[in-house]
């Protein structure tokens, strides 16, 4: 089985599919009057190459960095705007029949840095037909930050316990958030209520203006379907076809998304103790040995981290950050299957190969802690996913659905219960006309259940729900041939029957 890369599916703080959302169908949104922003000319640039975003002239064939203006608020395009990074990777054939819009998932996670790399690996036939384009969302990347916290405020969230154990460490990460979400307000109070996925969607569609294009094909990695999803919501005249991989479904209690997920992550660590096991990897001799010695590892880190030595991020490997960092690993198999090394090195209080394993995997720390740091991570969530309160019983429930994950799981789903600013509410209902529409899953997906792109599918007409027995989160262009030849044909020649057999052995 081959390793994810490093790209694919970086972060999924958004909701997770649990929940029927309601089938009753929608129409397109009126449009706002977006004159002065709709068509115009983007300045294109050489992209840098690790100096500046843009750096010398375009030259023919080489990726292509510019800015596109976009308003800060669509429902007055006049009242200010924003800067928006994008990058086109051209056609290696020079003669694109299309445009290929990707994203790499998030939200709070930039495209622009990721872009070239995947499109070198793309298959030929995909490099030659589409120019690949990308753009960092509001407040990422090189489209800018949504300055929430200075520095004693960050080091302060950073010492939480984003895995509490009681009722005082649950009420510390609560009040951390409430300050997080009052500090993004005071200190950018234009922008706060402006970071929702309609608004990214709404961006995008400027993108496709821009290059004077009149349809886009879309590829959405994990949070990236909620996106796709969105666009075709919106926009529906304009997708040619859409691969939404790593299912997100819209509309989702954050209950609802944390048991989801629980169930879902479990099920994954289970398979890693399965190959645990049968390798001989010295944390048990059943699945559920392995299992209770994580679990035991994690309670011992709780009380006493492990010490790290010149590092310029880590000081410490404490619980939470071995259990994000872990959920992290599963996404991707050649991590995922070789943890039980780092975890066996912790437990004798050798931190080397853990810090290893977090440098390799970007460096950004457990990946659904990214609400307790990153404003404008969590200024997407808390937009998107709907207000409602997670019950004592529900943190219960989802703490006893994964013993490893679930106080992690638990504390995140109540992220945004006191945000400072309302929910969007954005409609999450079955699409009216026919999508062409690629929807793909894997059994088991450490993130986002099967069940999210049943129902992602079940809310596009003419969508097909490619099911795959791949082990990690997102699977198209990831080396499996089955999959990637199913997603090339429907790509390149709108092809699903290749889908429709599935990828499931």
């Amino acid at each position: 089985m081959v390793a994810r890369k490093a790209w694919a599916g970086l972060l999924i703080v958004a909701a997770f599919a649990a929940g029927c959302p309601d089938a009753r169908d929608i129409r397109p949104a009126a449009e706002p009057d977006l004159a002065g922003f709709s068509g115009q000319a983007l300045a294109w640039r050489g992209c840098g190459d690790g100096q500046s975003f843009q750096a010398g002239e375009a030259k023919p064939g080489e990726p292509q960095c510019a800015y596109l203006r976009v308003p800060t608020d669509f429902a007055d395009p006049q009242k200010g705007e924003q800067q928006l990074a994008v990058l086109r990777v051209p056609a290696s054939s020079g003669k694109a029949s299309g445009v290929l819009f990707v994203n790499p998932g998030g939200p709070g996670e930039p495209a622009t840095a990721f872009a070239r790399p995947f499109a070198e690996d793309l298959p030929e036939v995909v490099r030659a037909a589409f120019d690949v384009v990308v753009m960092d969302p509001r407040a990422v990347g090189e489209s800018g930050s949504l300055s929430c916290l200075g520095g004693d405020s960050t080091q302060a969230m950073d010492a939480l316990d984003l895995a509490p154990d009681t009722d005082e460490e649950r009420q510390a990460l609560r009040a951390a958030r409430r300050q997080l979400g009052q500090s993004c307000a005071q200190r950018q109070p234009s922008l706060i209520g402006h970071l929702a996925t309609e608004d990214f969607a709404r961006d995008v569609d400027l993108f496709r203006s821009a290059l004077k294009v009149p349809k886009l094909n879309v590829l959405g990695y994990s949070y990236g379907s909620l996106l796709g999803y969105h666009y075709a919501r919106l926009f529906p005249q304009r997708v040619e076809r859409l691969v939404l991989d790593g299912a997100v479904a819209p509309g989702v209690a954050p209950a609802d998304s944390a048991l989801a997920r629980a169930r879902t992550a479990q099920d994954a660590l289970w398979e890693v103790a399965a190959d645990c096991v049968e390798g001989g990897c010295g944390l048990g001799d059943t699945e559920e040995e392995v299992l209770s010695s994580i679990v035991e590892l994690q309670d011992r880190l709780d009380a006493n981290p492990v010490p790290v030595e010149s590092h310029d991020v880590l000081a410490e490997v404490d619980e939470d950050l071995l259990t994000g960092t872990m959920l992290r690993a599963l996404y991707h198999p050649g991590y995922a299957y070789e943890f039980d090394d780092v975890l066996v090195a912790l437990r004798e209080g050798d931190p080397a190969p853990f810090v290893e394993v977090f440098d390799e995997l970007a460096g950004s720390g457990p990946v659904v802690n990214t609400v307790a740091v990153n404003g404008a991570a969590a200024g997407t969530q808390c937009l998107d996913e709907p207000r409602e309160a997670v019950s004592e019983g529900d943190r219960v429930k989802i703490e006893a659905t994964s013993a490893a994950f679930g106080k992690l799981l638990a504390a995140d789903a109540v992220a945004c219960e006191d945000w400072s600013v309302p929910p969007r509410n954005a409609p999450s209902n079955r699409l009216p006309g026919r999508v062409d529409a690629l929807v793909l899953s894997n059994s088991p997906d450490p993130a986002t259940p099967e069940a999210a792109a049943d129902r992602l599918t079940a809310l596009m007409p003419g969508a097909v729900h490619l099911r795959t027995g791949l082990f990690g989160h997102t699977a198209a262009f990831q080396g499996d041939g089955c999959v990637d030849s199913a997603v090339t044909r429907f790509l390149v020649d709108g092809d699903t029957r290749p889908a429709e057999r599935g990828c499931s052995e």
